[in-house]
């Protein structure tokens, strides 16, 4: 059912957009496992005791609610056909996923100024800046004042000056 439910929310998205066999076999399948993932990380946020009040629910629906202007956000409900119950659920499901990587992903995962510097010395090639290309240009009317320009600064008039001139 949530897969039937996310595929007709991305038919909806890309109407407009013709979409090849190929195509939607690989969005299938990249559904398919980001539902998977999600289902992994929402049963390990479970296990870690991860819970999300009705109340954050109810302030991330309301704040969803009034980035719409008027009945637009009423509106866009209907047209992916989904009920507020069922948005809400979605931002539950949301709000565990950050609160579960906040508390116990990104803690564990920390890197370190030293382990930086320390990986920077080990790999010289990533911390050298690419080159870089100043480009200024003057923009004219006619082939004839870009002539005019262009004899000026060979004249000695400093390109600087005559950009601010004559663009």
């Amino acid at each position: 059912e949530e897969f039937q439910r996310e595929r007709a929310r991305l038919r909806i998205d890309e109407a407009d957009t013709v979409i090849s066999a190929a195509t939607n076999e690989m969005q299938k399948r990249a559904l398919i496992e980001n539902l998977i993932e999600r289902k992994l990380v929402l049963r390990e946020a479970e296990t870690k005791n991860v819970l999300v009040g009705i109340d954050e629910v109810e302030a991330e629906f309301e704040q969803m609610r009034r980035a719409w202007p008027g009945s637009d956000f009423e509106n866009s409900l209907k047209k992916r056909d989904v009920t507020a119950a069922e948005l809400k659920r979605e931002i539950r499901t949301l709000l565990t996923v950050r609160r579960f990587f906040r508390d116990h992903v990104f803690p564990r995962v920390a890197v370190t100024n030293e382990e930086v510097e320390d990986y920077l010395e080990a790999h010289p090639d990533l911390a050298v800046s690419p080159e870089r290309v100043r480009a200024r240009h003057i923009v004219v009317q006619t082939q004839e004042k870009a002539k005019e320009v262009w004899k000026e600064i060979k004249g000695g008039l400093a390109f600087v000056e005559a950009a601010m001139q004559y663009s």
